[in-house]
């Protein structure tokens, strides 16, 4: 048979430790809240990057520049990358199609898809 043992501190008074050790949540709150409070005083609204619709920093305009330069050559119809990019979303259309009418769109003369969904788990059941 064993038997706990438990010791207690002869002090009465808790130690920072051990309080920080009980309520360590509320700390951690409390020290990103004094932190947050710090970072304001200091910088008093500047460089805080308020985003309004106005507002645009030098990301933004990159950003901007890429999707500009994508839209030109969709337009275009003759760059390299976006057509190889048309053609994975169209092969990928073509997959997903094939799959959606293998598993959950009938076809005419069945009332139920080719494998429906007790099939599907069926799979994944002999899969895993």
């Amino acid at each position: 048979m064993t038997t706990l043992a438990t010791t207690r501190r002869l002090t009465g008074r808790p130690t920072v430790l051990t309080a920080l050790r009980a309520h360590g949540r509320l700390w951690s709150l409390l020290f990103v809240v004094v932190v947050w409070i710090a970072i304001w005083a200091v910088a008093q609204g500047h460089q805080t990057l308020e985003l309004s619709t106005s507002t645009r920093t030098g990301v933004h305009g990159w950003f901007q520049a890429r999707s500009d330069w994508v839209e030109q050559a969709a337009s275009s119809g003759n760059n390299v990358f976006v057509n190889l990019a048309n053609s994975f979303a169209d092969a990928m259309n073509s997959v997903f199609t094939y799959l959606q009418h293998l598993f959950t769109v009938p076809e005419f003369p069945r009332p139920l898809p080719q494998i429906g969904w007790l099939g599907t788990v069926a799979i994944a059941s002999w899969l895993t």
